[in-house]
């Protein structure tokens, strides 16, 4: 699945948000509303893969998967930062 998201759209200051995304991950009810814009299904895939927009104006990409969710329920924030390369690219072992 493939969910993309802006920030921009959501008054949500960031722990709240962490706390709306930790609940839409435990209960895997992405809808269109709030600051999701987008969601692709994809078949025979368990991984989720959330583009973000950022209220600072940067592009996150976030890859959840059933090794991770536990992380990204705590904070996605947390979780994106740790997939984090030294040069800012997604860190592809973490996909």
């Amino acid at each position: 699945m493939k969910v993309y998201m802006d920030r921009n759209h959501c008054d949500l200051w960031q722990a709240s948000c962490e706390s709306c995304f930790g609940r839409k991950i435990i209960l895997k009810e992405f809808d269109i509303e709030g600051c999701v814009m987008k969601i692709l299904e994809e078949e025979n895939k368990s991984e989720i893969t959330f583009y973000i927009k950022d209220r600072n104006g940067s592009d996150k990409v976030l890859y959840v998967n059933q090794e991770n969710w536990p992380d990204a329920y705590n904070s996605w924030l947390l979780l994106w930062e740790q997939q984090q390369t030294k040069d800012g690219s997604p860190n592809p072992s973490a996909a």
